[in-house]
């Protein structure tokens, strides 16, 4: 992978495309495996994908080890061609794509729309950092995570008010961000998420 930053446009697939945004912790990975489940999307996880890459004995897979432990943004260019590969990979016949967890900061967002397009929704999990906290906390018994500590968590809870929200706004000047509240049941949630997607005629009635 070329990483210094300088590439040329992608091509992504026409089949719609979702944007999953929320604070560490607000369910929008579970809310994505119960719409792949459910309907067939596809879910791609930018995290997964930069945690995968950082296990790697490389430059790279350094660099971005070193970001992820710190609880900072891997920059943009790193993440977008690891997604590209992902949408690439999508079977034929796959109704849409979720892309969880990005854009975290303002700059990818842009740098996505020039050089893979512009997206189709954005979806915003709302939820108190009490809440999230109290997730990542009980998740990190088990997760074996090292961003799911406490001293990491809080600066992730940071990093998302300092950068993520300008994403939120942005989408949300747009008119594409749909705000989904992510307090109550996995359930009640996901009927929130799929009210969402019909009403912008992502899901079928």
């Amino acid at each position: 992978m070329n990483i210094d930053g300088e590439h040329a446009r992608f091509s992504a697939p026409k089949r719609p495309i979702v944007f999953v945004l929320g604070g560490p912790g607000s369910g929008k990975g579970t809310q994505c495996e119960m719409l792949v489940e459910k309907y067939g999307w596809k879910q791609i996880c930018a995290g997964e994908l930069l945690r995968a890459e950082a296990k790697r004995d490389s430059e790279l897979g350094r660099m971005i080890k070193e970001i992820i432990d710190g609880g900072n943004i891997v920059p943009g260019y790193v993440t977008i061609e690891l997604l590209d590969k992902e949408i690439q990979k999508t079977a034929e016949g796959t109704p849409g794509i979720l892309i969880d967890g990005f854009p975290r900061a303002f700059d990818q967002a842009v740098e996505y729309e020039k050089r893979i397009g512009e997206i189709d929704l954005v979806v915003y999990f709302s939820c108190s950092i009490e809440t999230m906290r109290e997730r990542l906390l009980g998740r990190g018994k088990t997760s074996g995570r090292v961003d799911d500590c406490s001293d990491v968590i809080e600066s992730r809870f940071r990093t998302f008010l300092d950068t993520s929200m300008p994403v939120i706004q942005k989408y949300s000047a747009q008119g594409i961000l749909n705000e989904v509240p992510s307090e109550g049941s996995p359930d009640e949630i996901f009927e929130s998420l799929c009210v969402a997607l019909r009403r912008n005629e992502l899901l079928p009635s």
